[in-house]
């Protein structure tokens, strides 16, 4: 019977990796880059000399947006992919989730190798159906290096170093000091991993030889570190608002929250799993003593713990990132998803019917939120994959052949700089003052020119006015249960004149909302 059990899990641990794939593929494809995106697009393409010169202090005016010049990592690998992988920004992604599907893949043998087979199916189902992680394996940056170093660290980790090479203590620290080059969330989920490390040492000796270790590590890391604490950048500061948005995040994807059934099971599953499994591990902490520290979910918690107090230091606390984010903390999300996968470890649960079938309803619960919330991310894909741009294209294929494109709002580089990147011959776009009084052109790079009056868009035939927000969850479950999407006008247009014709203003839904109005000159 045993057999067979491990033979259908067997079976299915690469169909996980197949889902994982599949999921991921439609958003390498067709997803539009957002500003990030651009600014890491704008790096790779320039020459090395001029790429590496910027990495290493050289001033770039002209290299605007401009990406992290502490995670310098990426931007050397995704050079050498940029020019080596046909298919542009879509060839660029499928490496990169075919990278995070190999990464994900070694850490699932991993968990087969010292848990268990279920667990590792289990974990992997719950990946490859986890829109948190889908997003930030299938972006451009650091976000797909950060996770993909994350699961080669924690599978060496928790193999004891069979997974390692010959010197698995080296191959750790290189790629931790790897992940600090990616930027800080590199260095927070790193810095989760090496105190598990130094927690798990079996005697003083060893101690003293993995701290040596991650000494090293954090020389490595201090450049980037510095140069990040230089950087100019807004980043919010703490709030009981934000701090709710960040929890909401941990637990559930955007996506997910479209079907508010389906992400109460998820959490509740999730949530279920994980008591289940600490209650049963403290009792065996209890009952053993310390010689239960090096157990498999003893690891995964103190990862947990240490990875939710990095985060809430350095994001609210010190604000060394833009931790607002939700892939920046999709590490921290994997190591949720695999305390509650680590329920299967044998013999960490009592052997008893009623907690088997509290781990199978928890386990059915947390399958079934996360099945539903991949139906709605893939069912809704242009909310999250297609940005803006895919709104502001129908927008401006209505407007005619002499038109400019108006941006109005704060926000409107989220606009700009994808459209400068997807159309780059497009110069007749303009920028509209708050008060809706005058425009300024925007020039190439997003520079602005001298304000003027609105006549001088007379010499056009039509103008598209957009805006972008950045909506949240509520604002899209509202849209996913009306099915009627309502728009106001993106910006005041009582100082036009009267030769303008207003049509009703149209929205484009997302986690990027787009709100556009086409001006017509009458007669």
């Amino acid at each position: 019977m045993r057999g067979n059990l491990d033979g259908m899990l067997r079976r299915l641990l690469p169909l996980s990796l197949l889902a994982l794939l599949l999921n991921g593929l439609r958003f390498a494809l067709t997803g539009a880059p957002g500003v990030d995106h651009v600014a890491h697009l704008r790096a790779i393409s320039l020459p090395f000399g001029r790429l590496l010169a910027w990495i290493t202090g050289t001033p770039l005016p002209d290299l605007v947006p401009t990406p992290l010049r502490s995670a310098p990592l990426p931007l050397l690998v995704d050079w050498l992919i940029w020019r080596a992988v046909p298919f542009g920004m879509a060839g660029l992604r499928s490496v990169h989730l075919l990278m995070a599907v190999a990464a994900v893949g070694l850490l699932l043998r991993a968990l087969s190798m010292r848990m268990d087979l279920r667990t590792a199916v289990v974990a992997g189902f719950a990946i490859a159906l986890s829109p948190r992680l889908i997003e930030p394996i299938t972006n451009l940056g650091p976000d797909p290096f950060v996770i993909m170093l994350f699961c080669v660290q924690l599978a060496m980790l928790l193999t004891r170093g069979k997974i390692g090479g010959p010197a698995p203590l080296v191959m750790l620290g290189a790629s931790a000091a790897a992940s600090g080059l990616c930027g800080v969330t590199g260095m927070l989920a790193s810095a989760s991993l090496l105190t598990v490390l130094l927690f798990s040492a079996p005697d003083r000796s060893e101690l003293r030889r993995r701290a040596r270790m991650v000494l090293i590590v954090l020389l490595i890391w201090a450049t980037p570190f510095a140069v990040q604490m230089e950087a100019d950048g807004h980043v919010d500061a703490g709030s009981s608002l934000l701090l709710a948005r960040l929890g909401t995040k941990l637990a559930a994807h955007n996506a997910d929250l479209l079907l508010l059934p389906g992400a109460a099971l998820l959490a509740t599953g999730t949530a279920l799993l994980i008591l289940l499994g600490a209650y049963s591990y403290f009792g065996r902490l209890r009952r053993n003593g310390l010689s239960e520290r090096t157990h498999p979910f003893a690891l995964l918690l103190v990862a947990t713990l240490t990875g939710g107090l990095l985060v809430l230091l350095g994001g609210p606390v010190l604000r060394l990132y833009v931790w607002t984010e939700p892939p920046a903390q999709a590490w921290l999300a994997l190591l949720f998803i695999l305390l509650a996968a680590a329920c299967f470890t044998p013999r960490l649960l009592p052997a008893t019917e009623a907690v088997r079938r509290v781990r199978r309803v928890g386990t059915a619960m947390m399958i079934a939120g996360a099945i539903m919330g991949t139906i709605a991310y893939q069912h809704r894909a242009d909310w999250f994959a297609a940005g803006p741009e895919a709104g502001l294209a129908r927008a401006l294929d209505g407007a005619g052949h002499n038109h400019a494109l108006v941006y109005a709002g704060m926000d409107w580089g989220r606009a700009y700089f994808p459209h400068a990147w997807l159309a780059p011959g497009d110069n007749e776009q303009w920028l509209l003052s708050f008060d809706g009084t005058t425009i300024q052109r925007v020039l190439p790079g997003g520079q602005l020119g001298p304000a003027q009056p609105l006549g001088a868009l007379d010499g056009y035939d039509a103008l598209v006015i957009a805006r972008i927000d950045r909506r949240g969850w509520r604002d899209l479950n509202a849209v996913t249960n009306t099915q009627a999407i309502g728009a106001m006008p993106p910006a005041p247009l009582g100082a036009f004149q009267k030769l303008w014709q207003a049509e009703p203003a149209q929205a484009a839904p997302g986690e990027y909302w787009l709100t556009t109005q086409l001006l017509r000159k009458s007669g």
